[in-house]
């Protein structure tokens, strides 16, 4: 090293690291599924739904796109916390509704430990994927550097007192009901952002939860796109068009849950004010119209929770695996390793909980993975954004070319494979083919 100059002498350092980077430190990742949890039940369905404002404190970011992020200083329309606890053959199951751009697993879980005494036997939180909310809630590294802000402790309390706060309010006014579904399909309502005239997620699922004298205690409906139609800049919160969706359904009674299919590769027409207002009418309108078409549903009730391993991180957007390879070790230090999919079975209607943003293409091939018999005479619907966050979930070989939402990705290819053997699992334990 003496008879070295010194230029070479502070550059052999950082060339050694490099190409040790080059290097793959991440380790196998593959794992067999694991059912946590499952159970299935027929038979009297009770319900109960309930609400609750989210207010936080306010400067706060917000969520959704990476640096710089606006600050937002005011609320322009509500956000909301929503639950819907179902009770059927002594087993439980609460759907909380926030109007947030994703949920962390950490996020989730903790809000499932604050439970404990309901004796629930399974929690499913998802996030209505507005880009217009608020950030702050979600401790990991990774995600408040690509989307959800600085860390915030009080923000963070906040939100899991509020969704709890509604569960338990819901778990209180449970009645009997009955279960009503339908379907439908909305052509023209998204366009495919990453591969113009592509297919989209154009399906429109809902299931309504009548009570006594036919009053909607819920209404519960799956629709596909993103809600990125306020300007990125805007320093106010918003719920975006599903908030003005499920405040026009609830105006007619009752509480409505707007889940997101298959978004990751659609988003509404339009941009501004008037698209939020015009995508949520549009919304609002095709579901009361597919729920007044709505046809009985057995009166049944089953849920899984799997955990899977997931793939090695691997940044799909740096396309040289000169610079891929060393990102990808050192974001495996970052990024998760495991994960939990789930399968809600409700009356007639099977939703696969998948915690990240699936494309159309993926999410039809994770249904035709599974069994024929599981599907046959079933609605079967991807749901995306519950249970946790992984990022963009995309067909494998649009991942490896760098295409469709595949150059979002932050993790392997594999990744797709990963969640439909969770979800395989998962149908395979609660629901019996026909």
């Amino acid at each position: 090293m003496r008879g070295l100059p010194r230029l070479a002498r502070w550059l052999l350092p950082p060339a050694a690291l490099y190409l040790a980077l080059l290097l793959d430190w991440r380790g196998s990742w593959a794992a067999a599924p694991v059912v946590r949890r499952r159970f299935v039940s027929a038979g009297p369905v009770l319900a109960g739904a309930a609400r609750v404002a989210l207010d936080p404190p306010l400067p706060v970011v917000r969520a959704g796109y990476g640096p710089s992020r606006a600050v937002a200083t005011s609320i322009h329309d509500p956000l909301a916390v929503r639950a819907l606890v179902l009770t059927c053959g002594g087993r439980s199951l609460a759907i909380v509704l926030a109007d947030l751009v994703l949920v962390p697993d950490a996020l989730a879980r903790e809000l499932e430990a604050r439970l404990v005494d309901l004796r629930l036997d399974g929690v499913l939180m998802a996030a209505t994927h507005t880009h217009s909310s608020f950030g702050g809630f979600d401790a990991r590294v990774l995600a408040q550097a690509a989307g959800t802000g600085r860390y915030r402790r009080e923000v963070a309390e906040g939100l899991l007192s509020h969704a709890a706060a509604a569960v338990r309010e819901a778990h209180r006014r449970r009645a009997a009901v009955a279960l009503r579904t339908g379907e439908a399909r909305l052509p023209g309502w998204a366009l495919n952002r990453s591969r113009p005239g592509d297919p989209v997620d154009d399906a429109l699922t809902v299931v309504t939860v009548e009570g006594g004298g036919e009053a909607t205690v819920a209404t519960l409906a799956v629709v596909a796109a993103h809600a990125t139609l306020r300007p990125r800049i805007e320093p106010q919160l918003s719920a975006e068009y599903p908030g003005v969706a499920m405040r026009r359904l609830e105006a007619s009674g009752g509480l409505a849950l707007l889940l997101q299919g298959a978004e990751g590769d659609a988003r509404p027409p339009g941009w501004g004010e008037a698209a939020v207002e015009s995508a949520g009418a549009y919304v609002a309108d095709h579901v009361d119209a597919a729920a007044r078409a709505a046809a009985p549903a057995p009166e049944a009730l089953a849920y899984a929770d799997v955990e899977v391993g997931l793939p090695p991180a691997e940044p799909e957007m740096l396309r040289s695996f000169l610079l891929r390879r060393p990102a990808g070790n050192l974001l495996q230090f970052l990024a998760p390793h495991r994960t939990h999919v789930t399968v809600v079975s409700l009356g007639d209607v099977v939703l696969l909980g998948v915690p990240g943003e699936p494309t159309a293409e993926a999410a039809r091939r994770l249904v035709a993975l599974l069994p024929a018999g599981a599907v046959q005479g079933r609605k079967v619907r991807v749901v995306g954004l519950a249970g946790g966050y992984v990022g963009y979930v995309e067909a494998p070989e649009r991942v490896r070319a760098g295409q469709g939402e595949g150059r979002r990705a932050w993790l392997a290819p594999e990744l797709m494979d990963a969640i439909g053997e969770g979800l395989q699992a998962g149908v395979a334990s609660v629901v019996t083919p026909r």
